[in-house]
């Protein structure tokens, strides 16, 4: 049980944040890029708790995303 929970928390996490941004830009227009910027850094985590093989490469674009949405 402990193993299926730390696998579905991360992505669970994650489209909660999405959905709420979403809802947030419907309502407002406003996009928090800092909340993107975590999202961004936290796919390759959650694409690893399902163990799928994520190259180093798409973990350092992640990294370089992030980076650049929280300059902007």
């Amino acid at each position: 049980m402990k193993k299926l929970f730390e696998k579905w928390i991360i992505p669970i996490c994650l489209l909660i944040m999405i959905s709420s941004q979403i809802r947030e830009y419907l309502i407002k227009s406003e996009i928090h890029t800092g909340n993107w910027a975590i999202v961004v850094v936290l796919i390759p985590w959650a694409l690893k708790g399902f163990e799928i093989n994520v190259s180093k490469y798409l973990e350092w674009l992640s990294i370089i995303i992030a980076v650049l949405l929280v300059i902007w």
